[in-house]
């Protein structure tokens, strides 16, 4: 008797193993980029400057226009800035400015919040943008 050849099982496995392989790639892909844009639509959109933004200033939500990216070393008191990059951004009061360092105070509940920036070459000072009350 003749024997009858039969094909090998592993091409059928592989196939299989080859499309679930294909499958976990695919939804592994999705995956990143479901949470990457829901990262990016949960994210503030940052405003422009010129347009409005509202703020806590005093205890109160109050209107600012974006004027313009602020040098810590043209600050005038009484100006107001926030720190460029925070997320939840904190209206400053230019309270003084010295040849070395810049003094800028908050409103806070007890009292207010000071913050020294030194102004020296040695170390990097912060951004800030410069805003003004919305009309």
């Amino acid at each position: 008797m003749d024997e009858v050849s039969r094909p090998p099982r592993w091409p059928w496995i592989g196939r299989v193993l080859t499309t679930l392989f294909a499958c976990l790639a695919v939804m592994s892909g999705l995956f990143v980029f479901w949470r990457g844009l829901k990262a990016e639509s949960a994210r503030r959109p940052a405003p422009l400057f010129g347009e409005q933004t509202t703020l806590d200033w005093e205890g109160r939500k109050c209107a600012f226009t974006l004027e313009r990216c602020a040098d810590p070393g043209a600050l005038r008191p009484g100006d107001l800035v926030i720190r460029e990059g925070e997320v939840s951004p904190k209206v400053w009061r230019v309270a003084r400015l010295e040849t070395a360092r810049l003094r800028l105070e908050r409103p806070e509940p007890p009292g207010r919040r000071v913050w020294e920036v030194a102004l020296d070459g040695e170390t990097a000072a912060p951004r800030f943008i410069l805003l003004s009350p919305a009309r």
